[in-house]
This record gives C-alpha cells, structure tokens and sequence, in this order.
C-alpha cells in the first residue's frame, strides 16, 4: 500500500477554522447523496453507493486500522496525534500513520472494511490550539479496531478481548477508551497490533 510521506507543519487558516472547513465540500462533491450531519454522533453514517463517509479519525498499524469514535471535542484528533508520536517499541512493532482525521470513507470490499481519506484532507490532522498540521499517512488500511471514547468511570477493568461491534455489516474488534489518560495511546496500539494478529490467524 502506498504511504503518503508529510512534514509536521502547521498549515495557515482562518480564525476558528477546523479541519471539517477544508474538506467537504469539494471531497464530498464526487459523492452521490447527502453527507452526514457532522454535528451528531460520531456513529452516525449515510451510504453513499456502497461507499459511506464517517465521522471519526483513522490511524493504521503495518496497514491494519483503528477507526476513533466520539462525540465533537471528545479527543478523537488528540489521542490519534499522541499515537503518530509514539514510537516502535519492544511493545509496538512498527509505526502509526494516519489515515483520515474527522471523516474517513469507508468501502466494504471481500468482507472487509477498507478506509481511506478524502483527498482534499489527506494527511492532515487538526490539532486544538496549533491549527492544521500535515503528518506521515497512509493512503488506505483495512479496520480492524472500533474505538469509542469515553469517560474513565465507563471502563471496564477487565473488558472482554475478543468483543466486537458491528460497522457496515461487518464484526469487528472493539474497544472503549478514556482519550485522556497517559497510557491511552499505547492501550490503542496494542489493542490494535492484537486485533490485527488475530485476523491474520497468528
């Protein structure tokens, strides 16, 4: 899979623009039908054709995806940069790109959820109080981790490691996340290096 290459820069933009300003119109133009209502829960998805444009923030592991649910302001954008930052490890094997932030298209393709990114916001991330900045991406991962955020008092201690939810049809590996902590981006990644070791059978 081709990864796209970015420095860490921030791009110039209007007072109270957010990455949501430099997508859409124009990446959702090529889309048929009506996007959905970013305003709303993250879990909120209209098809387009058999492809579907969600709201959310995506990062790959070797090719293998998270895709970051939660309401607006949740963290989503945060805890995905804080992952790009971590590094390989005797932990994490390899490095984490991202693949969209804020919305992420999504394509069902051999039973498989596929994400790529709208191509007037790919590899950009939107980081609170620095503005929009270009980072290391991924042109496109197949999911293999659902993560939705939420608060510290709503995590299980012990949560079930093979739980899934279902996304356009298809199970997949889930896990509920407190954005916040210290330990939230390594808990990500390995939740996801383990997700993707099981659906490859090792």
């Amino acid at each position: 899979m081709a990864v796209r290459s970015g420095r860490r820069t921030a791009w110039r933009r209007a007072p109270g623009q957010t990455i949501r300003d430099w997508a859409p119109a124009s990446s959702c133009a090529s889309l048929p039908g009506k996007v959905a209502d970013r305003s709303r829960g993250a879990s909120d998805i209209v098809a387009v054709g058999e492809t579907r444009l969600l709201h959310g923030t995506a990062i790959a592991l070797k090719g293998r995806a998270a895709l970051i649910r939660g309401e607006s302001g949740s963290g989503k954008s945060d805890l995905a940069l804080r992952c790009l930052a971590q590094p390989p490890s005797d932990l994490i094997s390899g490095q984490a790109l991202l693949v969209a932030d804020d919305q992420v298209r999504a394509e069902v393709r051999g039973g498989k959820v596929h994400l790529t990114c709208p191509e007037t916001i790919k590899g950009l991330i939107e980081v609170r109080g620095l503005g929009i900045v270009a980072v290391p991406a991924q042109d496109e991962a197949e999911l293999e981790l659902l993560v939705d955020l939420v608060r510290p008092e709503e995590i299980e201690r012990l949560p079930d490691p093979a739980a899934t939810a279902e996304i356009m049809g298809v199970q997949v590996r889930h896990l509920a996340l407190a954005p916040f902590e210290a330990s939230a981006p390594l808990k990500l990644l390995l939740a996801l290096q383990g997700a993707a070791g099981a659906g490859r059978g090792s």
